[in-house]
């Protein structure tokens, strides 16, 4: 029993993203935009892109509750845009950076804090990294799907 019990702590404190999964836009991102709390700009110059991550104040405030949106757009207006829900739920963003050591397919590496439930109740916070994913597009623009990973530091 001790060690079922040990096993369904781990799970509880290492919910999913294990492995990464890869996401399509959002449809309509403007109703999400009053929920927004913090922006963090980041720029893809040899692909000509605009990257925004905006903090959401869209999930529970009581444990993480920190939702990121993604919306890469073109500095080209005649591309098309994309907003993406990465599926990130965290308590705050520590750092952001663009890794463009493969200039085919960048990485936005967020380092995050997240709340995590420890057996019988207590909440903590552990450090996380995630790393999305995105190709641009030879046309100019970007793909429509992004991947998103996380790993713990």
């Amino acid at each position: 029993m001790k060690h079922l019990i040990i096993v369904l702590a781990f799970i509880i404190a290492f919910p999913a993203f294990a492995q990464s999964k890869k996401l399509k836009p959002i449809q309509d991102p403007s109703n999400l935009l009053e929920s927004v709390v913090g922006v963090r700009n980041l720029s893809d110059d040899a692909n000509q892109l605009s990257l925004r991550i905006f903090e959401t104040a869209m999930g529970d405030p009581a444990m993480n509750g920190d939702e990121l949106l993604l919306v890469i757009a073109p500095t080209n207006p005649d591309r098309e845009s994309f907003t993406w829900d990465t599926g990130i739920n965290i308590r705050g963003i520590k750092r952001v950076k663009l890794d463009m050591t493969h200039p085919k397919q960048p990485q936005i590496i967020i380092k995050t804090i997240e709340d995590v439930l420890i057996y019988p109740g207590e909440i903590v916070g552990k450090d996380y990294t995630y790393t999305i994913t995105y190709s641009p597009s030879p046309q100019g623009g970007v793909e429509d799907t992004i991947e998103v990973s996380r790993t713990r530091d």
